[in-house]
């Protein structure tokens, strides 16, 4: 038969020429429409070649024939009708050649695929034959499914008797090797109380698929591919198909091949064999639920071990996007918590339960019962903490203004998830609630508005079916969204335009002081818009927050996101205005200033940090202790440099302030002073500390404690500088020098003890860094001094002439012995006085 197709395809231009010839007419001549008609008519003696070819000559070349005369008399139509017999003819010609093209390549496409698809497999161990099967398999039953799309279907396929002898080969070998082992495993694993939910997954789906996948039908195939539970490459009954070294890409492909051929394999089997296929499997299934009752908890530790679920990324970042985050903050929805597992996998399990277990459905409606309530407790608790998802775009909340203002916004986003994976479940939705939904689809597109209008109506002249009661927070949510936030639209909009313009960073400053000046109330446009936005989801409608307890309001709190998104990029982008003021008016020029003014320039009465907090962040910080003040749950983003700048000035205050005097602590001479070879004068050692009010004294030569101990009161404006003199006695020259003096009494010389000359050396502490460097030198209780370490303390004349005494008393060091113990108030003004002023150069998130 294709061979005698293919020998008409190669006559196309002779049978072309042939049916223009019978169809063509003269339409410069009379001739009758029907002249074409007669020329396979018979020869007679006149005209041997026929009467098409006499026909042909008497009327068309012989120019003084008696009908051959010329005329254009109502030619116009005939030459129409000619000129579209013609095209529909090359048409009609062109249309079969393209249609025999097309069914050959068609076909020679179709055997090459399943040719090499199901080409004798190489490797004859059983990994080998369970490839074979499931590619061969699969390629069959997806080529089936296919062939109503071929352009030649109607017998004469060269692929079709290849296809049916593999059929029979693909059924043996996956009867013998994949539905013989699976159900082994499936009755050892009942046996021995081994046997959970992966197998009544797999049990009820196999059974499903025998009632209602045995025909062609191309739905049952839709329907059930995406949920491949019969054979999960992650089930422990897909042990005997797992590739040898554990390949899991190889081992997915494989279970998704195995389950398309299984399709397939129902539609190819004979019907007495799938009939006890299926009784075999219902046995089972009662076996199993008599050692077993599945829980609804089995089912997310099912689908948690095959998917990571639903998470804050999925909403808030682009595809394909990885962002590290703590693991102990993460929260996210099981995959078995979407309308997907439900209708693709845990609704038919439930409904095939209650055909088979009809003595347990008490037993099945309490697992569905707890299904739901982990259900909406999972997302509930997934809407509450839906707002972290901002912090993944910290550093870069630029990109997420973009984002934000598209319909790839976080929350339009998740809204459009919630109408899919929580409005669309079978609820027994309040009248009014189905109103408002479809009011907002009505208004959204009008040329189109019948089609939910339709569905009301429908839905409401629609009984029976299990439906499940809603959560009241889920009510809430739905009203909120349809009656405030779709409302909306126009608003945020406009306001998401007005972020994005180019310089309108002080714009947008001026609306975020004025917000949180009134504490987010504001009475002029455009911040009066966002005061609108956000009372307008200050709290749930009141027939639901009279209803609400526990966690319901932190569930609905995910309809005010939308407003609080807003708002958090409007105060970041005010806070990037904030940000460059920063830099212009304190950054700069404390970086112009020495390090030791730079603590007076930042913090002084006059500082920079106090104007500029007046200037530009007085909203948005409490007046006392500086800290961010929140509106609508949105803060000014302060950087913890900032904070802890704003923190040390209290740590400046003893440096900065010139308040009355202070108990710096108690300094005690606790020895005389070690000179070497000298001894110490009589007038000892002395401490002395001068300030304005009076001056505090401490002696080594006292005649107590009490004399060498000076609780000092100081402060840095009052208190000019302290003092250390250390005096010792020159020592005496030789006897043959002594002084002879003449004593009336006796009118004798006598010699005279002349007394030690007194030296003293002053060391001098000047202003409050002297005093510093002071109780340092003495922190360990004692401070040798040199020579040169008294030079300072006087003038070059005065230094010349003590330094040639010295130098004659062959002093050489003084070791004083001073016991310092500060007080806390003064622990606290060395560290302030010693510490370096931070300046962030960033203050902004």
């Amino acid at each position: 038969m294709f061979d005698f197709v293919e020998s008409l395809r190669q006559a196309q231009q002779g049978l072309s020429l042939f049916v223009t010839l019978m169809l063509e007419d003269n339409p410069f001549q009379r001739t009758p429409r029907w002249r074409g008609l007669y020329f396979a008519g018979s020869m007679d003696a006149a005209h041997r070649g026929g009467a098409f070819v006499a026909d042909l000559f008497t009327r068309f070349l012989p120019s003084d024939q008696p009908l051959a005369g010329s005329s254009f008399r109502g030619n116009a139509g005939r030459m129409a009708v000619a000129g579209i017999g013609v095209l529909a003819m090359l048409g009609l010609s062109a249309s079969i050649a393209y249609g025999l093209s097309s069914a050959r390549r068609d076909d020679t496409a179709l055997l090459a695929q399943t040719r090499s698809a199901c080409a004798d497999v190489a490797e004859r161990t059983s990994s080998g034959r369970i490839d074979w099967v499931a590619g061969c398999g699969r390629t069959i039953e997806s080529l089936e499914a296919a062939a109503g799309d071929t352009m030649l279907s109607f017998g004469i396929r060269r692929a079709d008797s290849d296809i049916e002898k593999l059929k029979q080969r693909v059924i043996e070998d996956f009867n013998n090797l994949i539905l013989a082992p699976e159900d082994q495993m499936l009755a050892t694993d009942i046996n021995q109380g081994r046997a959970g939910i992966e197998h009544v997954l797999a049990i009820t789906q196999r059974l499903r698929l025998l009632d209602a996948c045995r025909s062609s039908n191309d739905a049952c195939r839709k329907r059930e591919l995406p949920n491949n539970v019969s054979f999960d490459a992650r089930s422990r009954l897909f042990a005997p198909f797992r590739s040898p070294d554990n390949n899991t890409s190889r081992d997915s492909d494989n279970a998704s091949a195995l389950f398309a051929t299984y399709l397939g394999y129902l539609r190819w089997q004979k019907k007495n064999v799938l009939d006890a296929e299926h009784t075999r499997l219902e046995g089972l299934l009662e076996k199993l639920l008599n050692g077993y009752t599945p829980r609804a908890a089995d089912l997310k530790k099912w689908a948690d071990g095959r998917d990571a679920g639903i998470d804050l990324a999925h909403f808030w970042l682009p595809e394909g996007t990885v962002v590290g985050t703590d693991a102990g903050q993460a929260v996210n929805v099981s995959q078995a918590y979407s309308r997907d597992a439900w209708e693709g996998i845990v609704q038919p399990m439930l409904a095939t339960l209650h055909e088979q277990a009809p003595g347990k459905q008490a037993r099945i409606d309490d697992i569905r019962s707890t299904y739901f309530r982990d259900y909406f407790a999972s997302w509930a608790a997934f809407q509450a903490r839906f707002g972290d998802g901002i912090a993944l775009w910290r550093g870069h909340y630029g990109d997420l203004l973009t984002r934000a203002a598209t319909q790839q916004n976080p929350y339009d986003f998740f809204f459009r998830s919630a109408q899919r994976n929580l409005y669309e479940l079978p609820l027994d939705w309040p009248f009014s609630s189905r109103w408002a939904a479809t009011w907002m689809q009505m208004k959204s597109n009008w040329l189109s508005s019948w089609r939910p209008f339709g569905r009301f109506v429908a839905d409401s002249f629609k009984f029976g079916g299990d439906k499940i009661a809603a959560p009241v927070w889920l009510l809430a949510m739905h009203d909120t969204q349809a009656k405030v936030l779709a409302g909306e639209e126009a608003e945020y909009a406009r306001a998401y335009l007005r972020l994005q313009a180019e310089g309108s960073g002080e714009d947008v400053y001026q609306i975020a002081s004025e917000l949180f000046a009134g504490k987010g109330k504001a009475d002029k446009p455009p911040a009066s818009e966002y005061t609108e936005l956000i009372d307008a989801v200050d709290k749930p409608g009141e027939k639901y927050a009279t209803t609400f307890k526990g966690d319901d309001l932190a569930a609905w709190s995910v309809v005010q996101g939308p407003s609080k998104l807003l708002l958090f990029l409007t105060v970041h982008r005010a806070g990037e205005f904030v940000q460059e003021r920063w830099r212009e008016s304190v950054v700069k020029p404390l970086a112009a200033l020495p390090q030791d003014q730079q603590i007076e320039a930042l913090y002084g009465e006059q500082g920079k940090l106090g104007a500029f907090v007046n200037d530009w962040l007085k909203p948005f910080i409490t007046e006392k202790e500086r800290l961010p003040v929140k509106v609508g749950g949105v803060s000014m983003p302060l950087t913890p440099g900032y904070q802890s700048m704003v923190a040390a000035q209290r740590k400046f205050l003893p440096v900065l302030d010139n308040g009355p005097p202070f108990l710096a602590g108690s300094f005690t001479l606790t020895r005389p002073s070690e000179l070497g070879a000298l001894d110490e004068g009589d007038a000892g050692t002395v401490f002395e500390v001068e300030c304005r009010e009076r001056v505090y004294r401490a002696s080594s030569a006292g005649e107590s404690l009490a004399d060498a101990k000076a609780q000092v009161f100081w402060s840095p404006s009052s208190c000019l500088e302290a003092r250390i003199r250390v005096s010792f006695a020159v020592p005496a020259e030789d006897a043959g020098d002594q002084t002879q003096e003449f004593d009336p009494a006796t009118s004798e010389m006598h010699a005279v003890d002349t007394p030690a000359e007194q030296l003293s050396l002053t060391r001098i502490y000047a202003g409050p860094e002297g005093f510093a460097r002071l109780i340092e030198e003495f922190s360990g209780g004692a401070h040798a001094f040199g020579v040169d370490d008294f030079r300072q303390s006087y003038s070059p004349a005065q230094w010349s002439e003590l330094r040639q005494k010295l130098a004659e008393a062959k002093f050489r060091n003084a070791r004083v012995f001073l016991q310092v113990e500060l007080s806390d108030q003064m622990k606290q003004y060395l560290g302030a006085s010693t510490a370096r002023a931070e300046v962030p150069n960033v203050i902004l998130e």
